[in-house]
């Protein structure tokens, strides 16, 4: 079965979940290299993990979360360092001839964790309860879109997760 690969785009670390919508994903995070204001060659850095990422991977599709910018906050070589990873990440796909979608935080948030604000411990708190042992809210991030692809593109797959957090598996006491 044709995989979906998640992405939670930042500045700093890339979340990532990739995998099969009828298992469960593999994930992690790529620190991106600090450049200052040379946003070329965090871009190049980027990119060069992106094609890799992918090569050789049956991948049907590619959900990244829209980049957040917070008016009188995102400062403006970060807002351009977002808005240019989520188009390098669009370019990567289209001249893979890979479907690339570009998720709402909110839709995303509330699809898994029952809220469309819910912080970061939330995040990471559903994603163990799916048995996912992240260490890192970009991880959860990432398994949130990941989810979020098999509901809107492998309903087939969905069932496991349409009851969203209510439905994870019980977190084990520690």
């Amino acid at each position: 079965m044709r995989k979906i690969l998640a992405l939670d785009l930042s500045v700093a670390s890339t979340g990532w979940a990739l995998g099969s919508p009828d298992g469960d994903p593999a994930f992690g995070h790529y620190t991106l290299p600090s450049t200052g204001n040379d946003i070329g060659k965090l871009l190049a850095a980027f990119q060069d993990w992106l094609s890799l990422k992918i090569a050789g991977e049956d991948i049907a599709i590619v959900v990244f979360e829209a980049p957040i910018l917070t008016p009188g906050k995102t400062h403006i070589t970060t807002a351009r360092k977002l808005m240019c990873l989520a188009g390098v990440t669009e370019l990567v796909c289209h001249q893979a001839e890979i479907r690339c979608i570009e998720e709402n935080i909110q839709t995303n948030k509330k699809r898994f964790a029952g809220h469309g604000r819910a912080d970061k411990e939330t995040m990471m708190h559903v994603a163990r309860r799916y048995g996912w042992d992240v260490q890192r809210d970009d991880e959860a991030d990432a398994l949130a879109l990941w989810v979020g692809g098999v509901c809107t593109f492998a309903k087939a797959h969905a069932g496991r997760f349409l009851a969203g957090p209510l439905g994870a598996r019980p977190l084990r006491a520690a």
